[in-house]
């Protein structure tokens, strides 16, 4: 279970975290839409856990690879944004989160099992 701190550490990293990459993400990546949908820190705060989705993207790993070489950047920029709110900047380490595509696998899956279902009652 996290920690008050851990909580508010992490809120604060999203919300600046999803902001810097919304405003930079066509210029630094080449990608249209990135969202950061969990930030994770640990106990000592020195670590962080960062979970991107990467929106009509057909190659997201390739993607959070390009993400990840400019991981000194991203955590300058969010340094200077946050340099009155926290005495030391967390380490970034990016993972893509697939929740997304387990979904809309799952989603077609069931439409494929309600369509197997009314052909059977149908004939």
């Amino acid at each position: 279970m996290e920690s008050r701190r851990q909580a508010k550490v992490s809120s604060l990293l999203q919300r600046e975290l999803a902001s810097l990459l919304q405003r930079n993400a066509r210029l630094w990546f080449s990608i249209p839409f990135i969202s950061v949908s969990k930030v994770m820190v640990s106990p000592d705060v020195s670590i962080a856990k960062v979970y991107l989705t990467f929106i009509n993207e057909s190659e997201p790993l390739a993607k959070l690879e390009t993400v990840r070489a400019k991981t000194s950047d991203i955590k300058k920029n969010l340094a200077s944004s946050l340099r009155h709110e926290l005495r030391k900047m967390p380490d970034l380490v990016f993972f893509y989160d697939d929740t997304l595509d387990y979904v809309e696998h799952m989603g077609k899956l069931f439409d494929k099992l309600n369509r197997e279902h009314r052909e059977t009652d149908q004939g």
